[in-house]
């Protein structure tokens, strides 16, 4: 690759890292360009709109032309058809079946699901609906809403007893959220059907904003400890790759 094209790219990955901007010799710096060499490079990035830079403190900062291409791009972006591979990769891992949801309304909605090979396994479908608060999925995406989301949710949803293992107390559901957004997992253990241990985790877009979650339900009998690290590692893994194609950093 041409060596003035490499560092374009290395100069807007570095820049769209940052919240406040760099200053000319912080990327100089970081990068390891020569001043010299730098200076034209952003100085055709910020006249192409790609880069912008403070009149007053002289940092660079991604331009309306990345933010208007990334939009594009996640507009024609099918997370559902994106994420099917990665859905495969937690099956050929885990040996365990693999899905992708959505919030819609007060349900959490399986949107993707494929099955493993193993004759024991819980029979979940694309459009099944379960409540969300019951839900590995649901509190997954629920646990990175805002906190006027989950209070509104909280306001007005009715904690039914599912199975003896669903939370019902809503100080008890707002200390599960916290756990899954300290440690980016969630699990339903028996709380929505009998026998079915679940266990999920976020997916984000480019605006760090929670679009679905990716989930896997096991039978409790073989859900052991080393399981449940084999299907945490590899849920995370996944999630991870394709909130990457999403554009989360």
């Amino acid at each position: 690759m041409v060596k003035s094209a490499t560092r374009v790219m290395q100069i807007l990955e570095l820049v769209g890292h940052t919240k406040d901007g760099l200053k000319h010799q912080d990327i100089s710096g970081k990068l390891k360009i020569p001043k010299g060499s730098l200076s034209p490079i952003l100085a055709d990035l910020v006249s192409n709109d790609f880069l912008t830079i403070g009149e007053f403190d002289k940092r660079y900062r991604i331009g309306y032309k990345i933010l208007v291409l990334a939009g594009r791009y996640v507009a024609d972006f099918d997370i559902i058809k994106a994420s099917q591979p990665f859905i495969r990769n937690v099956i050929a891992a885990t040996n365990e079946s693999c899905g992708f949801a959505i919030i819609t309304g007060e349900k959490v909605t399986i949107v993707w699901r494929e099955e493993t090979n193993e004759p024991l396994k819980w029979d979940l479908k694309i459009g099944d609906q379960n409540p969300i608060y019951a839900s590995a999925h649901g509190k997954a995406i629920l646990a990175f809403y805002s906190k006027d989301e989950i209070d509104k949710y909280l306001s007005e949803v009715n904690l039914l007893q599912i199975t003896k293992n669903t939370i019902t107390d809503k100080a008890v559901l707002l200390e599960e959220l916290e756990r899954v957004r300290d440690n980016n997992i969630a699990f339903s253990r028996e709380e929505n059907y009998e026998g079915i241990t679940s266990v999920a985790v976020p997916v984000f877009n480019n605006m760090k904003q929670v679009v679905g979650s990716l989930g896997t339900p096991v039978p409790s009998q073989r859900f052991s400890p080393e399981k449940e690290e084999l299907i945490s590692n590899a849920l995370k893994e996944a999630a991870a790759q394709l909130s990457k194609e999403l554009g989360y950093f």
